[in-house]
This record gives structure tokens, sequence and C-alpha cells, in this order.
């Protein structure tokens, strides 16, 4: 039987198919041995101790004690693309009267991220943080103690329920406990989707059974990020301790902050920046002077990897331009591209070429990154907000980072810093703020946003300064590659070949039809299908899909009508906003996860809720770092047609897609945006995967049971409201359109032409679908086997 779904776990579906422990001395449970192999008599056999129970005796020890010093190590490797970014952190953490209301905690850190390093210290007392970085910069943040303690290394480390061996040994130090072949990670040490690479754990206790110390090794893999730490610290349980000296005095020298984890979010942020060697970044940007009377506008898209063979690069820019003393305007547009050493530069219509230094290059690039990039010095306030695999730090600039902030917008206007300083009697910034979106596995950004206003007093005028900037991070998703190149990347040739399901339609009368079920993201194995499959393409006359992509969009580019078309259904044209049309908590949660895709632009709140779905829907895709649309079967067999010079048909049409999305109700909308913003990236990325290895498996039962309409049970589960929204979402996406590719497929057969015809997996299969409906039709279907 299957599993009961969630309304948003059927939307993804039809979106993209539509504890025994050891004894001590090492032996795993069960009889003791004798020397001789023969069972030792319970009777005479001394019981050896329970090693989980000895460590859960001497785990609540320390649990409960009042007082506790801690004094160890964190080391952590994050690995991805051949990149590695490194962090060490030295600690002693001393605790104070836990579990009571007199609980006073004092934490020194000497931490080290990338090349970046840090004196960092934490005092927590009477509901505030207070952060001493470096002894330069000092913050304070109202917290809980359950909120402060919470990022901390956990006083007892191991889960014994989840290791299927643990040994018992005397040495000089004393008990040592070793934890082996877990099931799972700690809960505490890796995500829950987490791939385990490897773990294993010891802990040490004194002759009297009290915890001394533990260290935990572990290793996992996560988005395609591999990362690999080592956990140890020793513990001691005094008697009396006394952190009041650890307690500001002066705590107005404390800048106040809403959270005390912004400094080392940003430290993070930059050190993994610092490594990157596989980007790309679209970048908006406007900037106006009152005082020069001028307005520019930039929108950049670039986008850089390195591979074997050196560099590849490519960047468009798009520029406008304003002078209100003119009234002139200007735009323009330039596009660059390294390769071999030799950048292209194409710039209204004239194009030449220069040698690079690929290395000062490739700096150049790394740097761009960091731009606007505030550091832990720069804060005035902070707050954080947690949207599930990410976090969304708010910030505002102090004084010094206005400034700086300014001078970096004049030099990029004016080509000089201080130009508007030279003229102006007094400056002042009236508001310097932005946020940043982070992947808290990794700590790579996905954007940095950043609102900037200063005013000068010019001939006792004051003249505003603004800057607005919107750049969004794809930090080593494998699209890049085709991005720059136009190719997608090449295939590992050792891949292995998928058996989806594949149909054979035969007519009465002597017609023939090729039906096969897609699914709209692939990786290697997508272009590995089985011969047979490859057989009948080629023997097939034409390719029907849903609608060529490809073909639609080169069609756009041409067409003011149908771009008039799509921005009215992408589009808001009634004055109203998305504001208007989104319950306020569903707004305000789908907001801030839309900030931290990047797409929160300007427009974005003229956009229609399905567009903001279908925004995060994709920024979770190209976040998993492994299936990919540009290897999805569509493309795969459209780019085949296209080398055979094959006729490709369109059941459908982009005009028609697009308009079924935007024709939905408010509630249907609202309940695809909910079902995108409710879901986390790892549960996305898990179903996803799921249905993908279903499809590559090719197993048909499963297949229909996986697609099969909700049962009475299951409809029993959800609200009747939601049932209503649903049933008018699954009635357009699903039946309708069915019903029109039964109509489509009858027309095909009695064309005369073979047509291999390639639609969504979840049109083929369930009730409804159009295997059922052929054959309820009196054709013959034939499911062909590919193994």
């Amino acid at each position: 039987m299957r599993s009961k779904r969630t309304i948003s776990a059927w939307m993804l579906i039809l979106a993209l198919l539509l504890g025994i422990f050891s004894g001590c001395g090492g032996n795993k449970t069960g009889d003791q041995p004798a020397e001789n192999g023969s069972p030792v008599p319970e009777e005479t056999a001394a019981p050896e101790p329970d090693p989980a129970a000895v460590y859960t005796g001497a785990a609540a020890a320390a649990e409960a004690a009042a007082n506790l010093i801690m004094t160890g190590t964190t080391r952590e490797e994050r690995s991805i693309a051949g990149d590695v970014v490194r962090e060490t952190n030295d600690f002693t953490a001393r605790y104070q009267g836990r579990g009571s209301d007199a609980f006073l905690a004092d934490v020194d850190q000497n931490i080290r991220v990338g090349d970046i390093r840090a004196q960092y210290r934490e005092t927590w007392a009477d509901g505030t943080a207070y952060i001493n970085v470096k002894s330069d910069f000092y913050y304070r943040a109202e917290t809980t103690a359950e909120e402060f303690m919470a990022i901390r290394l956990p006083v007892t480390m191991f889960d014994p329920t989840l290791y299927g061996e643990i040994t018992c040994t005397q040495t000089e130090a004393g008990t040592e406990l070793r934890f082996e072949e877990p099931v799972k990670a700690e809960a505490w040490a890796a995500p829950e989707t987490a791939e385990l690479l490897y773990a294993h754990g010891t802990a040490v206790l004194s002759e009297d059974g009290a915890l001394l110390s533990e260290r935990y090794e572990i290793s996992v893999k996560f988005v395609g990020v591999t990362v690999t730490t080592t956990y140890e610290a020793s513990l001691e349980c005094p008697e009396t301790l006394d952190l009041t000296d650890a307690i500001p005095a002066d705590k107005d020298a404390y800048t106040e902050l809403n959270t005390f984890l912004a400094p080392i979010v940003l430290m993070r942020v930059k050190a993994a920046l610092r490594s990157v060697s596989m980007a790309g970044v679209e970048l908006y940007q406007s900037v106006m002077s009152q005082a020069a009377g001028y307005v520019r506008v930039d929108l950049v898209d670039r986008s850089y990897i390195t591979t074997e063979d050196g560099l590849l690069c490519k960047e468009t820019n798009r520029m406008y331009s304003y002078s209100g003393y003119s009234g002139e305007e200007e735009e323009s547009n330039m596009e660059a591209a390294v390769s071999d050493g030799i950048m292209t530069v194409t710039q209204d219509g004239r194009e030449e070429t220069v040698e690079i230094d690929e290395v000062s290059l490739l700096r150049f690039m790394n740097d761009s990154l960091l731009d606007y990039l505030p550091e832990y010095g720069d804060l005035a306030g902070a707050e954080i907000s947690w949207e599930g695999d990410y976090l969304l730090l708010s910030f505002r600039g102090n004084d010094e980072f206005g400034v700086w902030v300014k001078d970096c917008v004049c030099d990029d206007l004016f080509n000089t810093p201080d130009i508007l300083d030279q003229n102006a009697t007094d400056y002042s910034t009236t508001k310097v703020e932005g946020y940043i979106g982070v992947d808290h596995f990794t700590w790579l950004p996905t954007v940095l946003n950043l609102d900037f206003a200063g005013v000068h007093t010019i001939e006792r005028e004051a003249c505003e300064l603004t800057f607005q900037m919107n750049k969004a991070f794809a930090l080593y998703e494998p699209d890049l590659y085709e991005t720059i190149t136009g190719e997608p990347i090449p295939d590992d040739e050792n891949a292995q070949a998928p058996t989806p399901v594949f149909y054979e339609v035969t007519s009465p009368d002597g017609g023939r039809m090729y039906l096969f079920g897609t699914i709209h993201v692939g990786d290697d194995r997508t272009g590995h299908l089985p011969q047979v499959i490859w057989d009948a393409f080629d023997s097939a006359d034409a390719l029907a899909v849903e609608f060529d992509t490809d073909s639609f969009n080169e069609t756009v580019k041409e067409d003011e009508a149908l771009q008039q078309e799509l921005a009215e259904a992408y589009y808001y044209s009634d004055e109203t906003t998305i504001k208007d049309h989104l319950e306020e908590d569903v707004f305000e949660g789908s907001a801030s996860l839309l900030k931290v895709t990047g797409d929160y632009t300007p427009m974005a709140e003229s956009y229609k809720p399905f567009v903001w779905s279908f925004s995060i829907d994709n920024f979770y895709l190209a976040q998993g770092r492994g299936l990919m649309s540009s290897k999805g079967v569509d493309n795969r067999l459209m780019t085949r047609a296209r080398e055979t010079n094959k006729k490709i048909l369109n059941v459908e049409s982009g005009e028609f897609q697009i308009g079924m999305l935007s024709g939905y109700s408010d509630d249907v909308q609202e309940m695809m945006l909910v079902g995108s913003a409710s879901q986390t990236r790892s549960k996305y990325l898990q179903d996803l995967e799921e249905l993908y290895e279903s499809w590559c498996t090719g197993d048909e039962a499963t297949l229909i049971d996986l697609l099969s309409a909700m049962s009475d049970e299951e409809r029993e589960e959800v609200e009747a409201d939601e049932l209503v929204v649903y049933d008018e979402y699954h009635q357009k996406m699903e039946v309708e359109r069915n019903a029109h590719m039964l109509t489509v497929a009858e027309e095909y057969l009695a064309s005369g032409e073979t047509v291999f015809y390639a639609v969504g997996l979840a049109h083929l299969l369930g009730e409804g679908g159009l295997v059922q409906s052929l054959r309820d039709a009196g054709y013959t279907v034939t499911l062909i086997d590919t193994h």
C-alpha cells in the first residue's frame, strides 16, 4: 500500500510527471561464547555490563549537573566540486546553574573559517546574549536560554539506540565506549535527509562512571556537498562555579541586535564565497543622483566555472540611463564570453577579442561575489528568520557601512568616490539595510539585497543619492555549464540505463503510435534510454510533445502580441498586487521564502501566485545540484528530433499551459503557493528523487499505485474546503488535459503517420490516463519490455 500523501505531494507528482546492543569486550549481543566456542551456561557466567546502559547512566549524570565546563574543538570540512572550506573552533563553554533561574553561560571561542579568524565570546544572562568579537565589536540580543543553548555542542553526543555495535575497553584514561555501525546520523549533527557516509565515536568514563570526554566523527553528503566533521570535548562538573564576572558591566556599550547569530553567519558566508570556483549571478541594480540629475539601471547575468581546460565565463549586461539635465536616454547591451584564454566582447553590434589573464579574471569574479556584503563590524541591527533549510538575515548597517556604500556607489557612477563630498557641506546616510539568504548547511548565500539612501547638502540643497541592488546567486549548479556554453554538461558514459514504461498503440484499422511517459527532470541516465525506445523513435514519422518550449521561446522574442499576452498571464493588470489575492500569513511566509530565492525583485508583488510557486520549485530543483531540467526526457527527445530533422508536434501549446495556470481561481493559486512554500528543500528533493527513481525503474504496477487518484480514505483526511480547491486544480491540470490528449492521440492514430507520443507520465497511468482510456476506446495498448 502506498503511504498517505499531502496535497503538496500530489501537486509535485502532477507537476513533474504531471536497538540491540553489544556487551563490554566487543561482542554483539547474544550468548557470550566460551573459549571452546560453546555457550557459557547462564548460571556460571558473570554478566558483563551493558555498554549502552553504562553510557546512559553517565550521560544522565552529566545532563543533571548544575555546573558544567566543556573544553574542546570542532573541525569541519565542507567540500563541493573540489572546493573546500575548513572551519575550526577551539572553545571553552562554562555553564552555571543549569536548569534553574540562576542559569549563566560563558562561551569563549577561537574560530577560524577559511582564512578568517576571530576571537568570539558569548555570555548569556537574564534573557540576553552578549557577543564580543575580537574585542573590537560588541553586540547584545534578547534570547531565551533554550535558544542560546540550541546551537551549542550537546553535553551528551550519543543516542545508543542508533548504533549496531557498542564496545567497552579499559584504558589508562578510563573506560572507553566505542560507538560503531550507526543506522543514521545523530539528529543534532546532520540534516535528516542527508546521506550518511560514515560515523563513529568514543566516550571515556572515569572509574566512578563520570563522563570525562566524547569524540564524534561524521561524514554526510547532502545537496551535492560533502561535510566531514569531528566534534570532541572534555567535561568537568565542579561543585561550584561563579560566572558573574563574565556579565558585562557597561551594557550600553553593546549594539542592540535582534539575533546573536548574525556576526558569525556573516563570517561564514564570506569564507564560503571566497572559495567558490563555479558561480552564476543575476544582478539588478539602480542608482539615482539628484546632484547629477542622473538615473541608471543595470541588469547583469554572469556565470563562470573553472574546468580542467581553464576558465569558462559568460556575462551579459543591459544598461539604461537617463539624464534629467539633458533629457538624453541611453541604452547599451554588452555580452562577453571567455574560453581558451580569449575574451570575446560584443557591444552594440561591435565585436572584439582580447587575450586575458585567467587567474586575474577569476580573482576578479570571486571578489565581485563579495561586492556590498557587510561584515560583522558593519551591523547596527539584525534579525534572522528560519525558512526551512535556509535562514534570512535582515540587517541594518551602521554609519561607517553607510559611508562605505556611498563611496562605492559614487566610484561606480562617477569613477571618483568623493566627488559629491568635495562639493557638499554635509552628508548623512538615511537608509542602509538589506537581507541575505543563506543555506545553513553549506553557509553559501542565495541572495544579497541592499537598499541605500544618503543625502548630500550642496549649495544648501538636500541632494539624495539612492542605490538599490538585488544579487541572486547560483553556486555550483550544474546548469551553469549550459548557460555558458549552450550545451548540457557531458553525460557520464558509464551511467546506468533506465528502464521506463513504454507502450505501442495500434488501432483496428492498422494505425500505429508509440506512447512514452516522460519526466521533466533528469540526470545522466536519461541520456542512455534503452535501444528499443530509440529504435521506435527513429522509425516514427514525428515526435509529439506537450509543447516545444524552445520554439515557443523563440516565437515570444519576435511576437509583441504574444509578449503582451504572457505579461497579462503572469502579472496583475487591474492595479492589484499579490497581497490583495492571498491571506496575510500566506503572503508574509511566501515573501520571506521568495526573498531567499533571490526572486523578490521590484516587480515581484505584481506577479500572480503561480509564478511565485514555480520560482520556489525551480529554486529547490537547482539547489539540489543533481537532477536538471536540461536533462529531462522531453529535452533529450527534442534534441534528437532536431538532430535528425524529425517533425515536432505540439499536443498543447505554451499559451494553453500558461493560460490554464493563470486562469486558476485565487484559491487554487494560493493552494499551489502554500504547497511550494510549506515544503522544505529537503522534503521537496526527497520526494522528487523518489519519483525519478520510480520512473527509472519503470515498474508499471508501482507507478500506477503512485499516480492513482486519491482514495476515499485519503479524501476523508482532507478538509472539505481544501478538497473543493484541490478538485478544481485536479480537474483542469489532469482530467481536462487528459481528455484533450486522448482526442489528439486518436487523430495521430488516424493520420496514417507513426507518431512517437511523449507526454508527462502522470497523463498515461492511473484512472483517466491515456493507457486505460485508449484501451477503453478499442485500441490495443501493449507494454514493451525495456529491460
